[in-house]
């Protein structure tokens, strides 16, 4: 489990969360995954194209700068920073932005000594993706057998035979919603339609119901977020954000409507209200609380929460040290509110308080996540993480304060910390999210890649997303092995005649692509090393120590050599240039108004190279320089290239192309490389990489497989001692 640790935040990259001294800070996955970037390369210049690329891939977006600025602007806010006096993201003005910051990188790799090892399962990141036009990121769920925790001090574990899991949504549409209190009802945000808007899931008839359009997000700049149904069933409380044109400035705001989309009215709003989030109702259904942010100095504080009533009254309520109260849930006597908020030891802090205003905050147990309530009252659900899992407790209590010790009463790696509430039946309805990738080689017969069953599996390959689609898998030259980026900053080399493979760690600070050397004596890494050069490395196939083999600009994102090993050529924003490796003089070979290039292919006798961008497609003679675009996105086509790859004659480029929206349409397009409409294919949707074996017998491809899921936990509440 990797994380990066900087000034008391620390970005989780297996949740998916950014925390501050242990509590979560709300963020939402784009500004995430910008922070992510970010931290990989500190004091290195990430390009605006390349952030743009890596958070929304080969997604159309109508204005990917306006998007840009907004998700770095949100980045600024969740870790207060400031574009004028930065300390933490620094902007290169008109180029991109770099992390200045000192970071500390943490890999979690055992179980502390006694602990049992857990079952082995994917990566999986906790967040919800809220970009309008990408497409949702789905879930393949890795359910570990759960098992009673030891006893430990006064606390008793308590074993119930009768608690078992079942999926109610799979391939959910968006999971930043809550369930209503007889299970029937799960709201949500529709990212998977341009009408963008709120949406309810009646999880008995299996059916999705819109409730509000709200149009392109493109034209509108607005979005509808986090929500919660009534207990009743009958309401919808949801957050909707418009973003101004000046500054970027957020307008949020709290609406309630009717599940039949009637009776839409505005609760909270003005103010300087940055962000709300709805996170449940009292069980009369007159009274939401919601985590709210305000600009400056405003009542409660910057961070607070907000009781709303249905009839418009708002009380607020501090919250200690000004920070952000997670899964705040009524008591179903309404009296009390309990939620999860700062930090001792680097670990979420579970609060319960009166609903009074003049009420103080208690502090309940550390390391503590609030889940929910058991449904007489009488007790607290909470999420402990332990290593590599959460586990359930169930605390007693009475006043407003604990009553007794906390017992275990449920072990398992995937519940996690994302409640979508307790139903009146004490049903724990609960949310996850596993991205899993893999290399497959299968076969290729002409230019159609065979469905079948692959001749090679290669588990674990690092997210295709990162590697902006060119895709972690290479074949040698000669067609022997595969090289793969593995998890864990490893490369994997599989041999493909005896299926043996080795891993091995190269010694540098980062890297983003691999190739072969063009005479297999090893492997060649854009990366940088711990001494802050960056450029082109050769790295020893069986040690992983490298050494510099051409100084490269920081912006550089993709690489190729050339077939006699004596050029490289490289991509940054906007251009494509060859590098001597020996003179060190640059040539440029072509421009992009564009972007830069993501993928960079010399054909197999050395005299094109092929250079793929998210909206163009073109070839260059390396001799004469002439230049041929065999495609180039016209707007507002959605168009976008994925990947791609040279015959094995070099007669024709093979690539992967979104031609919509959503990825869920995947097609192999194949371009003569002398012009010409390109012959069109249906992919599986699940296809990302593509790497061609020199025989053009085989394809190694990355294997995307996500999902977003919602599961409930049944029977699992004993009778309290």
């Amino acid at each position: 489990m990797t994380s990066y640790r900087f000034s008391g935040f620390e970005a989780d990259l297996e949740s998916g969360e950014l925390r501050r001294n242990g509590c979560r800070v709300p963020l939402q996955p784009q500004p995430f995954l910008i922070l992510t970037r970010l931290l990989q390369a500190p004091g290195e210049l990430v390009t605006r194209e390349i952030l743009i690329q890596a958070v929304w891939g080969n997604t159309y977006l109508s204005d990917p700068g306006h998007s840009l600025n907004i998700a770095v602007r949100k980045l600024r806010t969740a870790l207060e920073d400031s574009s004028d006096e930065p300390r933490y993201i620094e902007t290169v003005a008109r180029c991109g932005y770099r992390f200045v910051g000192e970071v500390e990188r943490v890999e979690i790799t055992a179980n502390p000594p006694g602990e049992t090892a857990t079952p082995p399962i994917p990566p999986f990141w906790h967040y919800r993706h809220r970009s309008p036009f990408a497409l949702l990121a789905l879930a393949i769920l890795s359910l570990s057998a759960w098992m009673w925790l030891p006893l430990r001090g006064r606390s008793h574990s308590i074993e119930h035979s009768g608690a078992q899991t079942r999926l109610v949504w799979d391939n959910a549409v968006d999971l930043g919603g809550q369930v209503s209190g007889d299970g029937r009802y799960f709201s949500y945000t529709d990212w998977m339609s341009e009408d963008l808007g709120l949406g309810v899931r009646d999880l008995l008839a299996r059916k999705n119901l819109k409730l509000t359009h709200m149009g392109n997000w493109a034209e509108t700049k607005a979005e509808v977020g986090p929500s919660a149904v009534s207990p009743d069933g009958k309401w919808v409380a949801f957050s909707h954000t418009t973003y101004a044109d000046k500054e970027n400035e957020e307008l949020a705001r709290l609406v309630v409507i009717g599940m039949d989309g009637s009776n839409q009215r505005v609760l909270l709003e003005g103010d300087g209200l940055d962000y709300v989030h709805p996170y449940s109702w009292s069980q009369d259904g007159k009274w939401i609380a919601a985590s709210v942010v305000y600009r400056g100095q405003k009542p409660g504080g910057r961070d607070s929460i907000a009781l709303v009533s249905v009839d418009g009254q708002v009380c607020h309520l501090p919250v200690k040290n000004d920070l952000w109260a997670n899964n705040l849930t009524f008591s179903p006597d309404g009296r009390y509110l309990a939620y999860s908020i700062g930090a001792r030891k680097a670990q979420p802090v579970l609060m319960i308080r009166s609903r009074e205003p003049e009420s103080s905050e208690n502090v309940v147990q550390d390391n503590a996540m609030m889940m929910g309530w058991s449904p007489d009252g009488s007790a607290i659900l909470f999420s402990r993480e332990r290593e590599t899992t959460h586990d359930l407790y169930l605390l007693a209590v009475a006043g407003g304060k604990p009553a007794g010790n906390p017992v275990p009463i449920y072990a398992s790696s995937d519940i996690g910390q994302r409640t979508a509430g307790v139903t009146k039946d004490g049903s724990l309805f609960y949310s996850t999210f596993n991205r899993r990738s893999e290399t497959v080689v299968v076969r290729l017969s002409g230019s159609e890649i065979r469905q079948e069953t692959p001749i090679a599996n290669i588990p674990g390959t690092v997210s295709i997303g990162w590697l902006l689609g060119s895709g972690p898998a290479h074949f040698s030259p000669d067609g022997k092995r595969i090289v793969v980026l593995t998890p864990n900053d490893a490369l994997t080399i599989h041999e493909l005649e005896s299926r043996g493979q080795r891993t091995i760690t190269p010694d540098l600070k980062a890297w983003k692509a691999v190739r072969w050397a063009p005479d297999q004596s090893g492997l060649l890494l854009l990366g940088s090393a711990t001494n802050g050069r960056s450029g082109v490395f050769r790295v020893d196939d069986m040690t992983g120590k490298t050494r510099l083999l051409a100084s490269l600009p920081p912006d550089t994102w993709s690489f190729t050599p050339s077939n006699d090993g004596r050029t490289i050529y490289y991509g940054t924003p906007f251009k494509t240039q060859a590098r001597n490796i020996s003179s060190g003089t640059d040539q440029v070979l072509f421009e992009s108004p564009k972007g830069g290039s993501y993928d960079l292919r010399v054909s197999h006798d050395g005299s094109r190279l092929a250079i793929r961008g998210g909206a163009y497609l073109a070839v260059v003679d390396l001799k004469s320089g002439r230049q041929r675009v065999l495609f180039r996105r016209t707007e507002p086509d959605p168009v976008a290239l994925w990947a791609m790859d040279w015959s094995a004659d070099d007669s024709s480029l093979l690539t992967i192309v979104r031609p919509g929206v959503g990825m869920e349409r995947m097609q192999l397009w194949t371009f003569s490389a002398d012009g010409g409409s390109p012959k069109r294919q249906p992919l599986a949707p699940e296809l990302r990489g593509l790497s061609i074996s020199p025989d053009g017998k085989y394809v190694a491809t990355t294997r995307l497989t996500q999902h977003w899921q919602l599961w409930a936990l049944d029977n699992f509440l004993p009778p309290m001692p």
